[in-house]
């Protein structure tokens, strides 16, 4: 069994906050990658699970996100040994936000994927991640190719938390146009903020 996906990273380096790093080809060419850092959401996520999302009504159509939340580690940096924590300029703790973006809605019960295609992501982004780390200016998210993830049917999956669907709003109004520089806070854990604007 194999499923078709596109890989995405959110998260910060020591100057930039959070926002999206690399997003699917087809999103970065719709201008619409900020989407990915204003849908995910949650706390870290244990070993052997993640979360779900559909995203409705995007630019780039309908589709569904698979994803967990980890803390950041020098090894996260282009293979540099060490498991000691990236912190921002500030000595807070940096999380990743990585998973997978398939398009269409899926349900909970019909995606299958495994810890193991979860790390194959995770070394898929460490490019991005690594070439990110040094920005100290924004710069547009890093686009993402095609993957195709199999799982045989002794894998185990991971066990997926639905996060409630969104609806990516239509476009405002042209007399409320000004609200369109109001920004969205969100926070992942109990003490990582950041503002992303639209």
């Amino acid at each position: 069994m194999s499923i078709e996906v596109w890989p995405f990273l959110v998260s910060r380096n020591r100057y930039l906050d959070y926002r999206t790093v690399v997003a699917p080809d087809f999103i970065c060419e719709a201008k619409t990658d900020n989407l990915l850092a204003r849908v995910t959401t949650g706390d870290l996520t244990e070993p052997e699970k993640g979360f779900i999302r559909q995203i409705f009504g995007s630019k780039v159509g309908d589709f569904t996100i698979v994803y967990r939340i980890l803390k950041a580690t020098q090894k996260d940096l282009n293979y540099q040994a060490g498991d000691e924590i990236l912190k921002d300029q500030f000595g807070r703790e940096i999380l990743i936000i990585e998973g997978v973006v398939i398009q269409g809605i899926k349900s909970q019960e019909n995606v299958f994927i495994s810890p193991k295609n979860m790390e194959e992501v995770h070394q898929k982004l460490t490019g991005g991640y690594t070439e990110f780390w040094e920005h100290r200016d924004p710069h547009p998210a890093i686009p993402s190719d095609k993957l195709f993830l199999s799982i045989d049917g002794s894998s185990s999956t991971l066990q997926l938390e639905e996060i409630e669907l969104f609806q990516v709003e239509s476009p405002i109004s042209n007399h409320n146009q000004e609200k369109e520089s109001v920004g969205f806070i969100k926070s992942w854990g109990n003490n990582v903020n950041y503002v992303v604007f639209l």
